[in-house]
């Protein structure tokens, strides 16, 4: 899990820190950089 969030923006990151316990948006975000 960690190492996704690595692979995520820093925008991406500090939504997942606001909203970590909503990962919907993020995984698409996470598929996109992937």
């Amino acid at each position: 899990g960690e190492v996704s969030l690595l692979v995520i923006d820093d925008i991406g990151y500090q939504w997942y820190k606001r909203n970590h316990f909503r990962i919907d948006p993020l995984s698409q975000r996470a598929n996109v950089t992937r």
